[in-house]
């Protein structure tokens, strides 16, 4: 994987209408001191509903220097809400990984390490 990627990771579903498996995971590999940032588009996969706005965005930015590691997660909403609880953010940086579960539906979340 590329150093100050992060890449979205669930499991495989069948169809459109499986029930989501909670938590979609944020998988960052950084470097040492690196910045990543990724955004999520999700609709409901099954109607033209996203084509009147209703979709959901989530954008997951990583920052790594020599002092801290941050993630930031900001949902927005339009007119479609995905069903998730949480979210695992799990970071790779040097010979560390570190793992963290977030709250789903706050709007906005950051862990810090």
């Amino acid at each position: 994987m590329r150093g100050n990627s992060i890449l979205p990771l669930a499991p495989i579903v069948q169809y459109v209408e499986q029930k989501l498996v909670d938590p979609l995971t944020f998988a960052c590999y950084m470097a040492t001191d690196g910045q990543a940032s990724y955004i999520l588009y999700e609709d409901d996969g099954n109607t033209q509903e996203y084509r009147a706005g209703a979709f959901a965005t989530t954008a997951v930015s990583c920052r790594v220097d020599e002092s801290e590691v941050v993630v930031r997660i900001d949902e927005q909403h339009h007119g479609y809400r995905p069903q998730r609880d949480a979210y695992e953010v799990v970071v790779y940086v040097g010979n560390r990984v570190l793992r963290e579960r977030v709250q789903a539906g706050q709007g906005s979340a950051f862990v810090r390490w």
